[in-house]
């Protein structure tokens, strides 16, 4: 991991699904954006909603290498 040439940017994404799903373009040109920013030193996370088993709403953390990923439940919203 490189530091970045000025400030360490903090960055949030927001999308339907991380990683991706299916191999869309725009799907996977997030995740390699979000791990280029990652890589140059910024503190990257996203933010997506999942399908399981557990109470709506619940938040779900665990990492992508360097990004970090929050899952919130809503199981009303899409099914997989």
């Amino acid at each position: 991991m490189s530091k970045p040439a000025g400030p360490s940017l903090r960055i949030l994404y927001i999308a339907e699904s991380y990683p991706p799903e299916y191999g869309g373009g725009a799907a996977v040109a997030t995740r390699d954006v979000c791990h280029a920013l990652a890589n140059r030193g910024h503190t990257v996370r996203v933010l997506c909603i999942e399908d399981r088993e557990a109470p709506p709403y619940t938040v779900r953390s665990d990492d992508d290498g360097p990004v970090g990923v929050r899952r919130v439940n809503l199981p009303y919203f899409r099914s997989v």
